[in-house]
């Protein structure tokens, strides 16, 4: 009876509290919320060669968030405005940082494409 007056009143299916690709939390790196399963990227050392973002070949560490979908880039090898991080959700990325938010591609978990709103090609692989 209980549970016919709950959902009469609107009461929502609660979601999964450790589903941590459904459970609505925001990452507090990226401030991103991944919504799918996601490809898992090496943590490390990650390069950039043939693309066309930086014009020169540029590295810097990669480490994983605790949901395993959200990164942040460090230690980049010179100060550029470079992407702090992004979100992986399957097997899609999407660039965090100021200038890029819209750089969206494709990662297999040792290498990312992308391509941002200006044109350019981002490519970086593990090291």
């Amino acid at each position: 009876m209980t549970l016919l007056i709950w959902l009469a009143c609107g009461g929502d299916t609660p979601t999964d509290p450790t589903d941590v690709a459904t459970d609505g939390t925001t990452d507090s790196t990226t401030g991103a919320e991944p919504t799918d399963a996601c490809t898992e990227l090496v943590e490390g050392r990650w390069s950039s060669s043939n693309e066309t973002c930086f014009g020169m070949g540029m590295n810097a560490d990669l480490t994983l968030d605790t949901d395993g979908c959200t990164f942040t880039f460090s230690s980049w090898n010179m100060s550029m405005d470079s992407p702090t991080g992004g979100v992986v959700s399957g097997s899609d990325i999407t660039l965090t940082g100021a200038g890029w938010d819209d750089c969206t591609g494709t990662t297999d978990g040792s290498m990312m494409d992308a391509t941002c709103g200006n044109g350019c090609v981002f490519h970086m692989e593990v090291m």
